[in-house]
């Protein structure tokens, strides 16, 4: 959902180039996120805005998950506006910026569908637009912006692709800010278009950037301001404060997006604002937890809301209404969302939960670890009455609040139990163990160790999470090798 900064859009150029009031209102309501259905028979636009704005229309519904969009349905429309424009006026430079924005998202759609072929032939489509552009319309200043996210794109291919690790860090400490400045010279602080280059600089370096509490002076980051300009800056700054770990600056911006009405079109944050109160505790979480499955129009992670809505009732003793959402969750087809695959694979093993566990948890996700400690430390005289499964969680869950708070010898020896529990065919646990492991190796300078349990990552199994955890611990493993 964070791939918003793949297309830009246009407010003002050259005085020669305007947009039409009707293309303003559309262009308005798809950034605020409105989910009216975009007018039919807008008319014909000799410079293709209007089949751009559909294109656009369509790719934001997919991504904010307002409409049940098939993702190769989704294609299809895409690659249809992009025939039309085609078909029009080459003869100015919306054109141009059109085709290249419609480039992206397809772009960006065909690696989702993991297309590596039709992904590159895209992205380079699109640079060709933007080339064209640059060349035969300089003073067509927005083209800035695509110079913004292609360079971005490019310090991460070179990154990922061509191994140059040290040169896209160096990127980004040194020249992704300046030319985030440099995008918005030349537009007003009140226009979209500046609005939206604002919110494309925080969603790329959260995607590109590697953005984590450990490279946070690296980065510049939203202010809880920022959150209060509209439901894609309250969402963006959320991401960035959960991802930055700044758990109640998080809370903070949900809850004033919540004050100012922006749930009412953007439901996803309901659904983030009762899991961050869940995680703090909170009763009210359950308010908005079923607010958001109320209003949500399609199947789109209705599972995962119903998995943080039962470990609420877990939690608080409500047994039969945990029961009754779990078995729901187990019922409900698969679908090609990541947050339900995530909570159907953690309903499949409902039977082993154990509330104070399930507690400390919520407890660790809201950034509280001293308490989940506490928690998970009163049940330690029950531990005998566990099976093997509950003590393998038991043991994760402390080692991992042990390494937050920084008592790493304390950590080290539950990590450990964890990784030769021998079970990692069916659970996560001991490969993100060895990964977990291998990171406080190498930050002891204990290079050998780390190299031999991000080894030992590899080698494990691990269910649902197995690419995510493999992949990071290859990446690492390189760093020292």
């Amino acid at each position: 959902m964070i791939l918003f900064f793949l297309f830009a859009l246009v407010t003002k150029s050259n005085a020669q180039f305007v947009y039409s009031d009707k293309e303003k209102s559309i262009h308005n309501g798809i950034l605020e996120l409105d989910s009216n259905s975009f007018p039919k028979n807008a008319g014909l636009n000799v410079n293709g805005v209007i089949y751009w704005l559909e294109a656009y229309h369509s790719f934001v519904n997919f991504k904010t998950a307002s409409q049940p969009i098939l993702l190769d349905s989704l294609l299809a429309q895409i690659e249809t506006q992009k025939a039309r424009i085609e078909k029009l006026n080459a003869d100015d430079p919306f054109y141009y910026y059109c085709l290249a924005d419609v480039n992206l998202m397809t772009c960006y759609l065909n690696f989702e569908k993991g297309n590596m072929v039709k992904t590159i032939d895209s992205y380079w489509n699109a640079q060709r637009n933007h080339k064209a552009n640059e060349k035969r319309y300089p003073n067509f200043t927005l083209n800035q912006k695509h110079t913004l996210i292609f360079k971005a794109i490019d310090a991460w291919i070179n990154s990922n692709v061509f191994g140059k690790k040290s040169e896209s860090n160096e990127f980004w400490k040194s020249e992704f800010q300046s030319i985030w400045k440099e995008a918005r010279v030349g537009l007003e602080e009140s226009s979209v278009s500046y609005r939206e280059t604002e919110l494309a600089g925080y969603l790329l370096q959260i995607l590109f950037g590697d953005i984590s509490p450990e490279t946070l002076p690296i980065f510049k980051i939203p202010t809880l301001d920022f959150a209060k300009k509209g439901p894609l800056e309250a969402f963006t700054t959320s991401m960035i404060y959960n991802k930055l770990e700044q758990y109640q600056a998080n809370l903070q911006v949900l809850c004033k997006a919540d004050s100012l009405g922006f749930n009412q079109q953007y439901n996803v944050l309901n659904l983030w604002y009762g899991i961050g109160l869940l995680n703090n505790g909170s009763s009210s979480s359950i308010k908005y937890l079923q607010l958001f499955m109320k209003n949500q129009k399609n199947d789109n992670q209705v599972t995962y809301a119903r998995l943080k809505l039962s470990w609420y009732y877990l939690t608080t003793n409500q047994l039969k209404s945990a029961d009754s959402l779990v078995a729901l969750i187990q019922q409900t087809p698969v679908n090609g969302i990541w947050a339900d695959q995530q909570a159907q694979y953690e309903a499949k093993h409902a039977n082993n939960w154990v509330a104070e566990i399930i507690q400390s948890r919520l407890l660790f996700d809201g950034g509280d670890y001293l308490s989940s400690i506490h928690v998970l430390l009163s049940i330690k005289k029950s531990i005998h009455t566990f099976n093997q499964t509950q003590k393998l969680e038991y043991a994760y869950r402390l080692a991992r609040a042990y390494h937050k708070i920084g008592e790493i010898d304390k950590a080290i020896p539950f990590y450990q139990m964890v990784v030769n529990s021998k079970l990692e065919s069916e659970y996560y646990y001991p490969a993100y163990s060895a990964y977990y492991l291998g990171e406080l190796f190498k930050h002891s300078n204990e290079s050998s160790n780390a190299i031999k349990y991000y080894n030992r990552c590899i080698q494990l199994d691990s269910p649902i999470y197995k690419t995510e955890i493999h992949k990071k611990a290859k990446t690492a493993k390189e760093t020292l090798e």
